[in-house]
């Protein structure tokens, strides 16, 4: 499992690494295509550049928000639950979470497959293939962080219940 979990934080910190980068990009791109605008030499295909900037950026960003506990929660209901059955249903979050991630990422490979490359961009007639794979391993290392977590409440779910019979649970 040691081995799984380094592997999987690997390909979590490069993607970490490819969000910070393309951020960047995208943040001086738009400021020079913004500031050619003002001066009446628009750069042709911005808008659709922007597009998939941000997708990278979102795509790369998935499995290390999961990490690090950044995704949005509201939890006014939860939080007034026992703590062991907060983690209970951290766990079934987790595990839904996964679900969906796997469930994601079987469409677009199948939807590949099945109907090949033949989409890209309209102005500029980029391929779409390179950011519906980009699609797939995002929400495939969002699910395998959730699996992370999962097992890790498991495994302290499991070892306060046996010491202290279920209190105490701590909930990330």
């Amino acid at each position: 499992m040691k081995y799984i979990k380094k592997a999987i934080y690997f390909i979590t910190n490069l993607e970490r690494a490819i969000a910070s980068i393309t951020l960047t990009v995208m943040m001086f791109f738009t400021a020079v295509a913004v500031i050619l605008r003002s001066f009446s030499k628009p750069i042709v295909g911005d808008y659709e550049l922007t597009e998939l900037f941000m997708l990278i950026l979102i795509m790369t960003s998935l499995g290390y928000a999961e990490r690090d506990n950044k995704h949005i929660s509201i939890g006014i209901i939860v939080d007034r639950f026992p703590n062991y059955i907060q983690s209970l249903l951290n766990i079934i979050a987790r595990m839904l979470t996964l679900i969906f991630c796997i469930i994601v990422s079987l469409i677009f490979l199948l939807n590949l497959i099945k109907n090949g490359e033949t989409q890209s961009t309209e102005l500029l007639r980029i391929s779409f293939l390179p950011f519906k794979l980009l699609i797939v391993i995002g929400f495939l290392s969002w699910g395998l962080e959730s699996l992370i977590r999962v097992a890790s409440s498991l495994k302290d779910l499991l070892k306060k219940d046996g010491n202290e019979g279920g209190d105490g649970v701590h909930v990330d």
